[in-house]
């Protein structure tokens, strides 16, 4: 299965996320399952692909041109990486090759990358693959509170409400992308 991973690229983010990209990655390479991801190899991207890779995954990067060579934007030795126009097609590319996906902590390039494909999902354009959460240090809570807001009001239904799971750590998040 090829497992496609959104999180933080920020280098200055710590523990616990950084143990948590780390699960990630050793869960994905255990699993003899394959890692796409953005392609840098700084914050918990390097994490999780280091992780991946040391564990026996294959890694795919996919990585926009107009980020490369900027400044701190180091690309991860990947085992295949991809170039893309723009950080558009890089979602495109990364959804089009992942079998499932796990988003752990980021900001609004993560929440952008994970709400795309529950989007596409809903609108019935994208695939079916499972999506989970890592909800390290309830970092995912105000989300999760959020859909059940949604769910509540009736702007989301039951399966879409049960097709982001949360869950609590990289082990459970690879686990229930084999289940589904």
């Amino acid at each position: 299965m090829n497992i496609c991973v959104f999180c933080g690229s920020n280098p200055a983010i710590g523990e616990p996320y950084v143990t948590a990209a780390r699960e990630v990655g050793q869960a994905i390479g255990r699993g003899g399952h394959a890692l796409v991801f953005g392609g840098f190899e700084m914050g918990l991207m390097g994490e999780v692909a280091r992780a991946a890779k040391a564990a026996g995954a294959r890694v795919i990067g996919v990585v926009p041109k107009t980020l490369v060579g900027a400044p701190h934007r180091v690309i991860f030795d990947a085992d295949e990486l991809i170039q893309t126009v723009d950080l558009a097609q890089r979602k495109r590319v990364m959804e089009d090759a992942a079998d499932g996906f796990i988003s752990l902590a980021g900001a609004y390039g993560t929440l952008d990358e994970l709400y795309e494909v529950l989007a596409m999902r809903k609108a019935a354009q994208g695939s079916p693959a499972p999506v989970a959460l890592v909800n390290t240090d309830g970092f995912y809570d105000p989300l999760a509170a959020m859909h059940a807001v949604m769910l509540e009001r009736g702007f989301m239904s039951q399966d879409d409400f049960d097709y982001a799971r949360f869950v609590p750590d990289g082990a459970a998040a690879v686990h229930a992308l084999e289940r589904a």
